[in-house]
């Protein structure tokens, strides 16, 4: 694994220097403008070289060269960018390097991967999470559809998606669904969310969910219920989907943190929040 230091140290991310919470257990970061790859046009016309964001240069690809609407053919995990990564080599399953499509405040957000709901990106290997392991799992998006899209997963027993405006629902190794429902509160589409699952207390397997956003309405909330509980073993290996080709994610993927055999805890979260929204 290259070190977090090592690869943010690399001169073409010019970013504030930051140092997440617990590195140690923090397994893989998909990095908002960081790492992106396309070897396809819009019009899936093929890119030679292909095009790429910051992160690139060094790896054997042009840097800084992403065009908006170019296909996503790559995502590269930041803390293992030659061994880990998400891709997709089928076109119309590319998702686009782009925001989301409508009205856009002004100044317009920066792109990123923006998935259309056919769309999805596999990773390199599986992200196996022990039966009885802690491990928190946070995700920046901002969604364009709230019915039954999947954020990550692996099959039908391994998911975790928004299910509806009222909240969320995850599958852990097929012990059936969790939900994480509120009352009142809704999440509403086009904001940008953070939305972390966290498991914790070992064989207890106690799960819990936390939103929040970047314009103050849930500040890191707990979402739901607190009295779910699965500590089976958990599979990941897509982003954007549940199993291949379904519940496809809609909406605009920034950041993905995924920590094995810890669970964050409130001042953890805030750190993320604060570095990743300096970067939008």
């Amino acid at each position: 694994m290259q070190k977090l230091g090592l690869a943010l140290s690399l001169p073409t991310i010019k970013r504030i220097a930051f140092s997440p919470p617990l590195p140690q257990s923090l397994i893989h970061w998909f990095m908002f403008q960081w790492g992106i790859e396309s070897d396809e046009n819009a019009a899936g016309a093929v890119i030679s070289p292909p095009h790429a964001t910051s992160g690139a240069l060094g790896l054997g690809v042009g840097n800084g060269t992403m065009v908006q609407t170019d296909k996503v053919s790559k995502w590269k995990d930041v803390l293992n960018p030659t061994t880990f990564d998400a891709t997709q080599t089928t076109s119309v399953d590319k998702p686009e390097f782009n925001t989301r499509p409508g009205v856009l405040p002004s100044p317009p957000p920066k792109p990123n991967i923006f998935f259309d709901g056919t769309s999805y990106l596999n990773m390199s290997g599986d992200v196996s999470i022990a039966a009885n392991q802690d491990f928190t799992i946070m995700m920046h998006v901002e969604f364009t559809n709230l019915t039954a899209r999947a954020l990550i997963g692996a099959s039908a027993n391994n998911f975790f998606r928004v299910n509806a405006a009222d909240g969320f629902r995850c599958k852990i190794g097929g012990a059936g669904n969790q939900n994480f429902i509120e009352a009142s509160d809704v999440i509403t589409i086009e904001k940008d969310y953070f939305v972390t699952l966290t498991r914790q207390d070992g064989a207890a397997g106690r799960l819990t969910c936390h939103v929040h956003d970047t314009e103050g309405v849930y500040e890191d909330k707990t979402w739901g219920s607190t009295s779910n509980t699965d500590a089976d073993a958990f599979t990941i290996n897509n982003i954007g989907a549940a199993a291949d080709d379904a519940n496809n994610f809609k909406g605009v993927y920034k950041n993905l943190f995924v920590y094995q055999g810890v669970a964050l805890n409130a001042a953890e979260r805030k750190q993320l929040y604060i570095y990743c929204t300096s970067l939008l």
